[in-house]
């Protein structure tokens, strides 16, 4: 046996493993889902803030009021009376124009319904086309202020030159 035998030396080690490919059980995976994670963040956020803007409109505000405060309502579904997630929701606010399309649920301890409110604000207060409370079984309640129901369609003419508009209220003949 020779002397330089004994002593030969070690294979070399294999090269060391870049960063990667010490690294890329955990890189990979989380490339994959950082982009859906953040993806799915912004899209929560953009809903979240659409519905706090809806929510805090005085359209929204002013009809749940109105539903929570009339008697026919409360009578037909019971108090408290709470609002669900809107099924119709078009609302515009462009430099103080506000316009409002909403459909929402409200369920009290004796039953539900949907207000539906269209109005719209130019600056100013709102005017409503549309601002009822429609209860499951197809009942609707009207919450727009100062509206008449049946009342016939007046014409101009009925008045009179510089003659105002009376509201009679029957079943009281009192002066």
């Amino acid at each position: 046996m020779s002397t330089h035998d004994a002593f030969e030396p070690a294979a070399a080690p294999p090269p060391r493993k870049g960063w990667f490919g010490r690294n890329w059980l955990w890189v990979v995976p989380l490339g994959c889902l950082l982009p859906i994670v953040l993806c799915a963040g912004g899209l929560y956020w953009a809903f979240s803030f659409g519905m706090d803007t809806l929510k805090a409109s005085d359209a929204y505000v002013s009809s749940l009021a109105a539903a929570r405060e009339n008697a026919e309502v409360r009578a037909a579904l019971g108090q408290p009376i709470e609002d669900g997630f809107p099924t119709k929701a078009n609302y515009a606010n462009n430099n103080g124009n506000e316009t409002a399309d909403l459909a929402y649920p409200i369920t009290g301890p004796n039953g539900s319904a949907t207000v539906y409110v269209v109005g719209s604000a130019n600056g100013g207060p709102w005017t409503y086309t549309r601002k009822a409370v429609v209860l499951s079984d197809g009942t609707e309640i009207d919450l727009r202020e100062g509206v008449v129901e049946d009342a016939p369609p007046m014409d101009d003419g009925e008045l009179g030159d510089g003659a105002e508009p009376t509201l009679e209220m029957g079943g009281d003949d009192t002066p």
